[in-house]
């Protein structure tokens, strides 16, 4: 995992070697992580960076109902089912 301030790796690939790492983390942790990597790491880009990654499908993120907020995690192995698969 990327340790430094002022990274050059994209955010999009440090966010995915953390979830390689970690499997599921908060979202209020990875934040704390990024902003070790990046400095400032603002929570509306990561939300931006989230919603990207998520829509391509190479992560998941769910409602926690807790104060650390939202859950993230990596989704090996696991699909969506296709509209008319069953």
């Amino acid at each position: 995992m990327v340790n430094s301030k002022k990274s050059v790796l994209p955010s999009k690939i440090v966010i995915l070697e953390i979830l390689e790492t970690e499997g599921r983390i908060y979202e209020t942790k990875l934040r704390e992580i990024l902003e070790d990597v990046y400095g400032d790491f603002s929570q509306t880009l990561l939300n931006n960076k989230l919603m990207s990654l998520e829509s391509e499908g190479l992560i998941i993120v769910s409602e926690s109902g807790s104060s650390k907020g939202k859950i993230i995690e990596h989704p090996r192995g696991k699909r969506y089912v296709k509209i008319g698969e069953e």
